[in-house]
């Protein structure tokens, strides 16, 4: 009766690190691809986001006769004296919430910003200082609208320009990635555009179209031609009022 032997043959040292370092190749290859597919679905997740609160403006100005939402003077604007100065922080997100265009949980509206930067209003490329110009915080966590929409009348304080959204040239940018966007100090302070996705930010216009950009946060904000520019001439003589 005849045995048949079977001998098994390990791996030598070589082969050994022969195959560490083809699967250490194959992990260098694939993790920039991996981490440029994150960041592209982080960049759509943030897309979808402003897709949903441009239908909310839409809502907004529906049910206001056109008129956009507004932060008031320099962000605030008297809402319930809660605040030692009797005034509360309102930017135009908390506006569409009072509107009952959008209804996320509020704690409390004793807060700065109670809406900016939570829910809906934060972008899923909020990189807690990394991207925002080092600020943390709620109130650059979400997005800005473009001031020049609805600016300050320098000449009667505290008073405000409002803006229907018809009388926007569709090339005009309503809403993006950052803080307050008053673009002359766009390179200052916390304020301006803020570059979260690949080197870009996502806009949303009057058209109700989103999009991502690198070059917008680079234009001069007195060039007519450009994203930012509203000539005084486009508000309705109506819009100076004190409250609306």
């Amino acid at each position: 009766m005849s045995q048949t032997r079977i001998q098994s043959r390990a791996f030598t040292l070589v082969e050994l690190l022969v195959v560490i370092g083809i699967i250490a190749i194959l992990i260098g290859l694939l993790l920039p691809a991996l981490a440029k597919a994150r960041r592209s679905a982080i960049t759509t997740s943030c897309l979808s986001q402003m897709r949903q609160i441009s239908m909310q403006v839409q809502m907004y100005t529906s049910e206001n006769h056109g008129w956009l939402p507004h932060p008031g003077w320099g962000g605030w604007f008297p809402l319930d004296g809660i605040t030692g100065n009797g005034q509360h922080n309102m930017s135009w997100a908390e506006r569409i919430v009072l509107a009952g265009v959008y209804k996320p949980t509020i704690a409390t509206w004793n807060t700065h910003y109670p809406v900016t930067g939570r829910g809906l209003y934060r972008c899923p490329g909020y990189g807690e200082g990394a991207y925002e110009k080092g600020n943390i915080g709620n109130n650059y966590a979400g997005y800005g609208q473009n001031y020049y929409i609805t600016q300050e009348n320098n000449s009667l304080p505290h008073v405000e320009y409002w803006m229907k959204v018809h009388r926007l040239k569709k090339d005009k940018i309503l809403v993006a990635d950052g803080y307050s966007l008053r673009i002359a100090t766009l390179l200052i302070g916390g304020y301006g555009v803020y570059l979260r996705h690949s080197g870009g930010a996502n806009y949303l216009f009057p058209d109700w179209h989103c999009e991502w950009n690198n070059r917008y946060h680079l234009e001069n904000s007195g060039d007519s031609k450009g994203h930012w520019y509203i000539p005084l001439q486009s508000y309705n003589s109506a819009a100076v009022v004190t409250d609306h």
